[in-house]
């Protein structure tokens, strides 16, 4: 038979059990938040949390072009006494991919951070390039060229945090880091990541693939449950502010385990209307959702009044993108996105109930997971059974947890 691919009709899986004791924040990692808007820092919910880092992305020329919107973010951030992130990227205007994508040239650049740090020079923490892995950026394709940047803010900041790679964790990332590591001038003590495929399929792979290729501490830089997708080409993440909860769980645990992993910014604060992106941590009309406790409980309050820090349920999910039926039966991934200590109970996998089923096939496996940890494993099937599967192409997965 054919690989083909199963979707799960699992949009959650989630465990229902008793409630157990609940953590605390985690040790050694720092919640920070990214978020374009001003709003955020007037907004209650925000202020009573204990988040100190914001992080922000503006042009490269901000300051040789008197950027408003950034002038005005940066100013507020400050006054409010948050330590800010500040990323840099390609000018307002340019659009990538496309015929006028272009970065600036090295010196051009170098004169836009000089300017940066002449008008604010209080902001030590920078990253060079925002996602410069990504098509939307003119380093998508030149990896020397994003080095090329980095080395040149080293050069007017040789006492700045700079924050290396910034890296989306998509299919390059690999090649690229590789390609831009050779290219650099120094070895840096700190990389960035956007962990969005981790974060969202329950994955670690991202996280594991920059570990493996570098050294020193890692901010996951951007990050997060994405609430919906839709980008306009079709595809992406319906509407789910659960899943997108669980994705923030799933990210706590994984760095628990990961101790180069130190700061993690959660972006961001506000879902707004008419977007192919979400991933507020409120509605667009200031509505806390579930994610919101999740981030309150790890970041914790400035005050312990009203904390609400309640008991934490085991949480299990689907981790990829989907099941894989194979030769020899389903592939099934599973993560055990939270626990007050692991994750241990019996999967099974069937198809929809119809008025002319007449077989439905029972895949079973048991598992114990520690939260933040992931396991792929083969449920042999028969020959009936991967027919089955593949006719009816929509699954029934449930759990149970000892």
């Amino acid at each position: 038979m054919r690989r083909r691919l199963v979707t799960a009709a699992v949009a959650a899986i989630l465990a229902a059990a008793a409630a157990c004791a609940g953590a605390g924040p985690a040790a050694g990692l720092t919640t920070g938040l990214g978020e374009q808007n001003t709003a955020v820092f007037d907004d209650p919910a925000f202020v009573s949390m204990r988040i100190d880092h914001v992080r922000i992305v503006v042009p490269w020329d901000a300051a040789l072009t008197n950027d408003g919107r950034a002038a005005a973010w940066i100013e507020r951030a400050l006054a409010r006494g948050l330590t800010p992130l500040v990323t840099f990227e390609k000018s307002r205007g340019v659009v990538c991919p496309g015929s006028a994508c272009a970065g600036p040239s090295v010196a051009a650049y170098e004169a836009g951070i000089a300017a940066f740090r002449a008008r604010w020079p209080t902001i030590t923490q920078l990253t060079p390039w925002n996602e410069p892995n990504h098509k939307s950026q003119p380093t998508y394709h030149r990896p020397a060229l994003a080095a090329d940047y980095y080395d040149a803010a080293r050069r007017v900041c040789a006492q700045c945090r700079l924050v290396a790679g910034d890296v989306l964790d998509d299919g390059n990332l690999r090649s690229w880091v590789g390609e831009y590591q050779r290219a650099l001038d120094e070895t840096p003590a700190l990389w960035g990541l956007h962990n969005y495929y981790d974060a969202t399929y329950f994955d670690s792979r991202g996280l594991d693939t920059l570990s493996a290729l570098t050294s020193g501490e890692i901010w996951l830089t951007e990050t997060g449950g994405i609430v919906r997708f839709s980008p306009p080409g079709g595809g992406g993440l319906p509407h789910d502010e659960e899943r997108a909860a669980d994705s923030l769980r799933w990210l706590y645990a994984l760095t628990a385990s990961r101790p180069r992993v130190t700061r993690m910014y959660v972006y961001h604060w506000q879902g707004l209307e008419n977007t192919d992106f979400d991933g507020g941590l409120v509605g667009p009309h200031g509505q806390a959702r579930p994610g919101l406790a999740v981030v309150r409980e790890h970041a914790g309050l400035r005050s312990a009044a009203g904390a609400p820090l309640g008991g934490r349920l085991p949480v299990l999910r689907v981790s990829g993108k989907a099941l894989r039926l194979v030769k020899r039966g389903l592939r099934v991934g599973v993560a055990c996105v939270s626990a007050p200590k692991r994750c241990t109970g019996r999967l099974s996998v069937t198809t929809p109930r119809g008025p002319r089923t007449t077989y439905r096939p029972r895949l079973r496996m048991n598992f114990t997971l520690r939260p933040g940890r992931g396991v792929v494993r083969l449920l042999p099937a028969s020959r009936r059974a991967r027919r089955a599967l593949l006719r009816h192409r929509r699954l029934q997965v449930t759990y149970c947890l000892g």
